[in-house]
Formats: C-alpha cells, sequence, structure tokens
C-alpha cells in the first residue's frame, strides 16, 4: 500500500501541472478495480448542463484523491472504541470549566495505536459513488443555502467545504451528524447573518459553551474520525483543529488547518490551529477552546513558517516547486507555505559556497533539541538563495541536504524585521568565561505558578490525624527550580510528618526527604484523597519517588497535603525539597558538553560534571557565539543561546 502510494505521487507529480483531463484520467487509473465507482459519479454529473459546477467538483475530488488513504483494521477499531469508552467515563460536572486537562491520563490507562494490525487502505480503492455524491450533494446544499454563503468562490468552496475528509481519518459520513446539533443553535444564535465571521464565531461559542475538552497529549493518533471526536471530544491540538473544521464546513463555512511543521523554540514537533474565511476572502486564525476566530493574524506563539494542510495538490507545496525528493517534514504535496499571511514580508539572503551549484537547495532548518529541522527550502542561484517571509527573532541554520544527511552551510542567522539579520559568527580571538545554570529557557508556566510555593509548610505530629501539628518550617520565597535543605529544631521524635499546600498551590511538590542526622527517613506515603486531573504522575507518591519530574498535584487548590508515616518514630533534623520543576538546572552528578556553532557544525568547549544548585563555568569561550549546553546524563531538551551580559539568553 505505501509503494502505491509512492507511485500515485510520483505520477501525479508529473500530470500536476497537465490540463484537467490528464490529471482525472491518472486518478481513474490509479482506482484500479474501483474506477468503475468514480466513472459512476463522473456520469452522474454533466460538464455542459446546469450541475456543470458539481461536475466541476467530483472532478476536483477525484483528481486529488490517489494522496488520500485512511487506516483500518481490527487494531484501529479496538483503539477508538477505548478512546470512546474512556471519554465517556469522563464527563464534566454542571460548573466545570470548559477546557478540561487530562494530560497523559489516557495513555496511563490504554495503549497506543499498534505498530501493526492494521493495514492503509487507499480512498480510490474502496469509496463509493453513493458516499461521493451524497458528499457533493450537502456540501453544495450548505453553501448554496446559507445565507452567508454568497461571498464564498468556488475555489474556496472546493477546498474549504468540499472534501469529504481532513486528513487521514476513516471514511465516515459525518456532516449531517455536525450539521444537525450545530445548525438550530447558530440560528438561535445569529439568524439570517450573511456575514461569515458573525456565524463563524457563533460556532466558536457552541463548541466552548455546550462541553469541555478532553485535552489529552497522548491521544495524538493521526486515525480518530469525525463520529469518534463527536461523541468523545478528546484529543491533541490536531483533533482540535479536526473537530472545528468539520463543524465549519458542515455549516458551509469555509475553514481548515494551518500548522508549524516544527515548534522554532520548543523541542516539540508539529502545532494545529483553524483558519476561517471572511466575506472579502480574508484569513481569521481561531484555536478551539482559547482564541475564537481573530480580527489579526497575529501569533501567540513563535512558528518560523505556517503552511496550511489541503485537500488538493498544490503548486506552492515544496515538492511542486522543486520537483525533487525533500527531507520530512517538507516532503508533503497537501500543505502550502501561508506565513504571508501572518507576516509582514522579510527577506534573508544566506551565500553559500562556490561548489554548491546553482539549481541546487538550500534549507532553512529551526532547532528541535538534538538536529535543524528544514522548515524552508530555497535554489541556489548566482551563489545564494533568498527566502521570502520568514518569521522574525528566531535563530536559524542553513544547511544543504546530501546523500540523506545535513552539511551545514554558513553560521547561524537571527532573523531581525527590520532585515539587518545577525549571523552569528564566534570569535575565537576574543575568548572570555562564561557561567551556566541551565541547559533551557524557564518554562512559560514559571511566571505564572511562582508565587505558589509561599506559605506552604512542612508540620509534624504525634498522630496521623494531626490534631495538634507543630509547624517545623515554612517556606516564603516565591517559586524556584532548585533543591532545597533547612536544618529542623524538633525536640521530640515523632510519627507522622507532612507538607501542607501553600494557599491556591495545588500542592506542587516534586520530592521531600526527611531527614534524622543525616539518614533518610522511609515511612508510609500519605495525604490528600483530592488527586489531581493530570494522571498517574501527579499523585502524592510523586513527592516521594526519586523523580523530580514527577510531583504531588491535587485539584483542589487548599488544603492539600502529602507526609509519609513513619516507619519508627524519629527526631527531624533537616528536610531536602523540591518543588515542581523542568529538571532543566544543573543537576548534582549529571555529566554536561558546552559547544559553539561554526559555520560549519560545531565546536565542544569540554565536559564538566554538575553539582546541585551550581553552575557550570567554561573558560577560553568565543565572544559571541551561539551556544549549546547538551546534558549526556539524562534528558532531551535544551535550547541555543548568546552569553550577554552575563546572563544566557536563549533563541
Amino acid at each position: 500500500m505505501k509503494h502505491l502510494l509512492y507511485i500515485s505521487i510520483v505520477l501525479l507529480s508529473a500530470v500536476a501541472c497537465s490540463r484537467h483531463p490528464s490529471r482525472l484520467e491518472q486518478a481513474l487509473a490509479l482506482a484500479g478495480a474501483n474506477r468503475v465507482e468514480l466513472e459512476k459519479v463522473l456520469a452522474h454529473y454533466s460538464p455542459d448542463a446546469s450541475d456543470s459546477l458539481k461536475y466541476r467538483a467530483a472532478c476536483f475530488l477525484i483528481e486529488n484523491m490517489p494522496l488520500h488513504y485512511s487506516y483500518s483494521g481490527r487494531a484501529m477499531d479496538g483503539f477508538a472504541s477505548e478512546v470512546k469508552r474512556y471519554a465517556a467515563g469522563h464527563e464534566y460536572e454542571p460548573g466545570e470549566h470548559t477546557l478540561y486537562l487530562s494530560v497523559n491520563s489516557f495513555e496511563d490507562d490504554f495503549p497506543s495505536p499498534p505498530s501493526s494490525g492494521y493495514s492503509l487502505t487507499m480512498d480510490s480503492h474502496v469509496i463509493t459513488a453513493g458516499f461521493l455524491i451524497d458528499n457533493i450533494e450537502q456540501s453544495f446544499r450548505v453553501w448554496q443555502e446559507q445565507p452567508w454563503g454568497a461571498g464564498i468562490s468556488f475555489e474556496g468552496f472546493c477546498e474549504q467545504i468540499l472534501p469529504y475528509r481532513v486528513a487521514d481519518e476513516p471514511l465516515e459520513e459525518w456532516r449531517q451528524l455536525y450539521y444537525d446539533y450545530f445548525r438550530p443553535k447558530v440560528d438561535s444564535m445569529c439568524g439570517d447573518t450573511r456575514d461569515l465571521l458573525t456565524a463563524g464565531r457563533a460556532v466558536y461559542r457552541i463548541i466552548y459553551e455546550s462541553r469541555r475538552w478532553i485535552f489529552d497529549s497522548s491521544v495524538t493518533s493521526r486515525h480518530l474520525g469525525a463520529e469518534t471526536l463527536f461523541h468523545s471530544r478528546l484529543g491533541d491540538c490536531r483533533l482540535m483543529a479536526l473537530y472545528a473544521t468539520y463543524a465549519f464546513r458542515a455549516l458551509g463555512i469555509p475553514c481548515g488547518i494551518d500548522m508549524i511543521l516544527q515548534n522554532p523554540d520548543k523541542h516539540y514537533k508539529q502545532h494545529y490551529w483553524n483558519y476561517m474565511k471572511d466575506n472579502r476572502g480574508g484569513t481569521r486564525r481561531f484555536e478551539l477552546l482559547q482564541m475564537e476566530p481573530e480580527e489579526s493574524n497575529k501569533m501567540n506563539r513563535r512558528t518560523g513558517k505556517v503552511y496550511r494542510s489541503c485537500y488538493g495538490i498544490q503548486p506552492g507545496s515544496p515538492p511542486s516547486v522543486y520537483k525533487t525528493k525533500l527531507p520530512a517534514p517538507l516532503n508533503d504535496w497537501l500543505i502550502t507555505d501561508v506565513t504571508h499571511e501572518y507576516y509582514e514580508k522579510t527577506t534573508l539572503a544566506v551565500a553559500v559556497n562556490g561548489k554548491r551549484r546553482d539549481g541546487g537547495l538550500l534549507f532553512l532548518g529551526v532547532f528541535n533539541n538534538s538536529e535543524w529541522i528544514p522548515v524552508a527550502c530555497s535554489k541556489i542561484k548566482s551563489g545564494k538563495a533568498v527566502f521570502d517571509y520568514v518569521e522574525p527573532d528566531i535563530a536559524y541554520r542553513p544547511f544543504c541536504h546530501v546523500n540523506g544527511k545535513q552539511e551545514m552551510e554558513g553560521f547561524p542567522v537571527i532573523v531581525r524585521a527590520d532585515n539587518n539579520h545577525t549571523f552569528v559568527k564566534p570569535d575565537t580571538a576574543r575568548l572570555r568565561t562564561v557561567s551556566i545554570n541551565r541547559k533551557y529557557p524557564l518554562p512559560d508556566w514559571h511566571e505564572a505558578l511562582k508565587h505558589r510555593s509561599v506559605g506552604g509548610r512542612f508540620e509534624v505530629s504525634g498522630d496521623s490525624l494531626f490534631t495538634r501539628p507543630v509547624t517545623v518550617y515554612t517556606h516564603r520565597d516565591s517559586l524556584a527550580f532548585d533543591y532545597y535543605s533547612v536544618k529542623i529544631d524538633c525536640p521530640v521524635k515523632v510519627r507522622y510528618v507532612r507538607y501542607c499546600s501553600a494557599p491556591d498551590a495545588h500542592v506542587g511538590m516534586a520530592e521531600i526527604k526527611f531527614l534524622s542526622e543525616g539518614k533518610v527517613l522511609k515511612g508510609r506515603v500519605t495525604g490528600f484523597a483530592d488527586p489531581s486531573m493530570f494522571g498517574i504522575a501527579c499523585t502524592r507518591e510523586a513527592a516521594f519517588d526519586g523523580d523530580p519530574l514527577t510531583y504531588a498535584d491535587s485539584s483542589s487548590p487548599d488544603g492539600a497535603w502529602v507526609g509519609l508515616a513513619l516507619d519508627e518514630a524519629a527526631q527531624i533534623t533537616e528536610i531536602e525539597y523540591i518543588f515542581r520543576n523542568d529538571d532543566n538546572s544543573i543537576c548534582e552528578g549529571d555529566v554536561y558538553e558546552l559547544f559553539y556553532l561554526t559555520d560549519t557544525g560545531r565546536v565542544s568547549l569540554g565536559k564538566r560534571t554538575g553539582v546541585r544548585n551550581g553552575t557550570l563555568t567554561y573558560e577560553n569561550v568565543p565572544s559571541g557565539a551561539l551556544l549549546i549546553l547538551h546534558n549526556e546524563t539524562r534528558g532531551q531538551e535544551e535550547r541555543p543561546f548568546l552569553y550577554e551580559n552575563g546572563e544566557q539568553v536563549w533563541w
């Protein structure tokens, strides 16, 4: 099946810019025995009669069908069933917040989609004439009958309303299901409005206000269908974007999915969100349960480059433009670059060395923790490659792709909005000493949560109910990602010890050790009976499991606690602890290596062993160099940084 998909891509690419009948005939030929079903659709509509637009729509769907497929089999059916069952067991209570975070809890209970036990099924081999005709009829009905449909062009209709699928989900008749649910509600909210933006915002509010979404980062399967999403409303950002697309398109509101191929400032890869079109053909971006369709496309995150997922083969897709095999994730015929809809034009010209021939490709990459992921490419001409519309204030790496490997081409570059770009060249004639205390920038949530440690109390008691607790220490500082060690004056032996959450803190304790004269005390974990919504990694046991990345967390903001019923009474002399953190500070015993980036790769500045709450000091570091600190012992998050005015400046 995968071999056939590759053949489809090659054959269709050869006729992608040819006359319409050639592409249609090629698609019919690739359908094999199922060609008869596709011909029934074409015969159902006439290219000359009053339904000629429907014939053209059928041609559009069939011409591009060879690149579309889904996964089927018992394994996939079983996974979808587990998703539904899991979602049904997590119904919300009245008054709960709409957005319900359940990070990784599905993964704790159910396995990921299996790597075997399912097959790839090409649409053109199985789709029926009845399915396709019904999809065309329903699409035209909502386009032509909705009051806001008059301003939608046929081209926009074909790409943003007509497609029977959005990604590689199972083939399902989803339109009526979504239409019946959303249409009456939209009518009650905005009547016969002709304004697409008003209608789109109404759909968004219906989704937001009607029921929560269980956002679970472990449910990232690309194979959940429209019907499953309708009933479960569970998954990551991609599945949220799919769900919104179904709802909007079912009502004849032009909508689709935009995405990042690689986050330029995070370790994780893609991020997905939606766009819709307004009456003037303008693009309005939105993110389900976070941002309704906007007047402006100003982003709330870094993107580097923005691409649009499409049904039809895109003349502007990287493989179509460059007609050569490209590295992932650029090797997709169904995406097109829409960065110009989000940013002002910024032009970056990169000079290449003499051994690169004109006509070759230069790639622009962003860092993903270990390597540079290509997010744009350009032909080399007259010794340089030019990139238009790249997001400013991001560090990019130019490179060529030779025999499946990256060959760096020039220094990293920080793109500027005023086109005064900075190529980061290390000055090996000017050396200096640097002090480093992290390998990755502070997470976004740190600023919002740093108050949560202030007022947390450590208590001891002679009985398990803490009827007369004695506070032996109160934490007064805002949240830092450091280990704390405090001496305790506890005059008597006790059996029960605990940490009581600070006000509005949800506990947030990663590790605790109670010590007596240097000996770590053991006991049975006790504490609150109100576990966090965030899964097994955030139970009370997490505060004593030796892993600084897990932490005790409560769904209640106040009154929760975690502690130990000690195996035997002891006099507490010291407490060591660390609050919720990202484990990217310098860790005791871990081995680190510092690199600086050159025009051809990276150069090591040596290895150091970390000490608790310590810094790493390196001498003879080239000034102005882009640096990367790698932890050889464990972990995965690392980012390039400059060292300026005694501080790490992250890129």
